[in-house]
């Protein structure tokens, strides 16, 4: 496209001259400054719009007032047609995402925010995009959208995604909501003063129950101000009852408004006020306020675990079941000061205590966690077995109890102490039960393999191991290459003792025979079945480079 804008394409594609974009008219200047030096001809058919025209802003609902194509001639120069074949070596699945994702940020990072939506719809809906690349490129221009700011086009697309039948991933429809949830804090907050009375809120306290109540609390949670938060509370009791003093929702809302501004003190009055409305009800006393409470000690006052057995204890005292969110608590806290023993024995307690409790997948998290630092810290004595403890998660714990965050936790400590049948084992369950891996559990077996070497590689050695991981980590989806650098990191690394480093040959012959069978596409029908291939590309892989660490032949040093 020329570097101004003709008269007749304009009117062909625009309103009158008062109320064009704002971008296209300074582009316009920009045009007529180009060509100055040129002929009067040229001068005659270029657009002049007065300096001091006013800007007239477009609804949302309207459309763009010149082509899409134009607006990114306009921006980003001529679209240059994409080559007629893929570059040599790269994957047509990421190679075409890759262009995707280029031109969808280039556009929501230029425009408008009106403007952006209805380009990266427009760019979603094209024809010549391939539909198993529709979804993946729609979730990436939501993401692009919600960073941006773009709260309603983000939206947008996530309901044209639900209309052409896509399933949103639980971490876009995650994000979406706090965001949502944080626009209508912001919402409520700015339309109240310092010194503003609850009765100006958008809904008067007098007209509310419990539910909208504790709707509306949760909602002022993060905006640090409590005391707000308390005179609604006030207001409501003044003008209703105190009924909602044992609405476990609401306190567990103030406790967490005092927990957010940092005020601990707020927070055991709250539980007071809770414990005193209970204390003389022959009813079942819900727990959640008591593990609110617990959350605001523990990470308002790290070091003082005491405070959550004391908890607990007066939870025992109250009647309040034990649940093992409670327990969870504990094990952070003790995890946190690196008190390995107190883990240990808050976990056995969790599984042999009177209570009898089932792990779930948070506890398998803390607990492998705890076992790998054990192992690379200062070592104390284990009460537990590990391979127990991996058996119950696997195999008779509930099904959610394995998670992508408990089963990289696992095998990040499996993988570390060498036990690879382990490992592959969990990554095996991960293809059956249909969990999906993320970059940590390519990072958590990749490193502790190549930490494993038993001695580092010597200069000679280690660009091939270089060459060899990148072969391996090649052969994975883009999505989980985040941490190829840390990777390659790790295998220049150099020991404190100055020695120099070498490749082992059992790794070596993993590592050779992972990109024989693996990687380069051929099917490998004695560790896994086609179809898992399909359906867990880098899992298959992962549980395949375990299977041959684990094979005593696979060389010697």
């Amino acid at each position: 496209m020329q570097q101004f804008l003709s008269r007749p394409y304009i009117l062909k594609q625009t309103l009158p001259p008062l109320k064009l974009l704002g971008l296209v008219r300074s582009y316009v200047d920009c045009a007529k400054d180009t060509t100055r030096d040129k002929s009067p001809v040229s001068r005659v058919n270029t657009v002049t719009l007065e300096s001091n025209s006013p800007h007239l802003p477009r609804s949302e609902t309207q459309k763009p007032p010149i082509s899409l194509r134009s607006i990114g001639k306009l921006l980003n120069g001529p679209t240059p047609e994409w080559p007629k074949y893929k570059p040599k070596g790269k994957n047509i699945g990421r190679w075409s995402l890759r262009l995707y994702v280029r031109r969808i940020r280039s556009l929501v990072s230029s425009l408008a925010p009106a403007y952006a939506t209805a380009a990266v719809e427009y760019v979603s809906s094209e024809p010549n995009l391939p539909e198993a690349l529709r979804p993946r490129v729609m979730t990436k221009a939501a993401y692009f959208l919600l960073r941006a700011g773009n709260l309603s086009g983000a939206l947008k697309i996530y309901k044209t995604m639900l209309a052409d039948g896509f399933s949103p991933p639980e971490s876009l429809v995650a994000a979406m909501y706090r965001d949502v949830k944080t626009k209508t804090t912001r919402k409520a907050i700015n339309s109240l003063d310092c010194d503003t009375e609850p009765s100006a809120l958008p809904h008067p306290v007098d007209q509310l129950d419990e539910h909208h109540l504790a709707s509306l609390l949760s909602t002022l949670e993060s905006s640090k101000r409590p005391e707000l938060m308390e005179d609604i509370v006030h207001k409501f009791i003044t003008q209703n009852s105190e009924s909602c003093l044992g609405n476990p929702s609401i306190i567990a809302s103030m406790i967490r408004g005092y927990h957010i501004a940092g005020q601990l003190d707020g927070c055991y009055n709250w539980f007071h006020k809770y414990k005193q409305y209970w204390a003389f009800r022959r009813e079942p006393i819900p727990a959640s306020p008591y593990i609110c409470l617990m959350a605001a000690s523990r990470k308002l006052m790290p070091s003082n675990t005491a405070a959550l057995y004391r908890i607990i204890k007066t939870m025992q005292e109250d009647g309040v079941t034990l649940t093992t969110t409670a327990y969870n608590e504990i094990l952070v806290s003790k995890l946190r000061n690196r008190n390995f023993h107190g883990v240990f024995s808050a976990f056995r307690e969790l599984e042999m205590g009177p209570h009898a409790l089932q792990p779930d997948a948070y506890s398998f998290s803390l607990i492998f966690d705890a076992l790998w630092k054990n192992e690379t810290g200062p070592r104390h004595d284990v009460p537990i077995d590990p391979n127990n403890t991996l058996q119950q998660m696997l195999f008779i714990s509930h099904p959610s109890a394995l998670t992508v965050h408990s089963s990289n936790a696992a095998l990040r400590y499996f993988t570390h102490i060498g036990d690879f049948s382990s490992a592959a084992e969990i990554t095996k369950s991960m293809m059956t039960r249909n969990v999906s891996p993320n970059s940590l559990t390519v990072r958590w077996v990749l490193e502790e393999v190549l930490k494993r070497c038993q001695i580092a590689f010597s200069p000679s050695a280690s660009p091939e191991l270089c060459h060899w991981t990148r072969l391996f980590l090649g052969g994975l989806t883009r999505d989980h290459l985040a941490h190829t650098s840390h990777l390659l990191d790790v295998v220049r690394s150099t020991r404190d003792d100055a020695q120099s480093h070498r490749l082992t040959r059992p790794t070596k012959d993993a590592l050779f025979l992972v990109h024989k069978t693996f990687v380069s596409g051929k099917s490998s029908p004695m560790f896994t079945n086609e179809e898992q291939r399909r359906g867990f590309p880098a899992l298959t892989r992962l549980h395949d480079f375990l299977h041959v660490c684990a094979n005593p032949v696979c060389g010697t040093n």
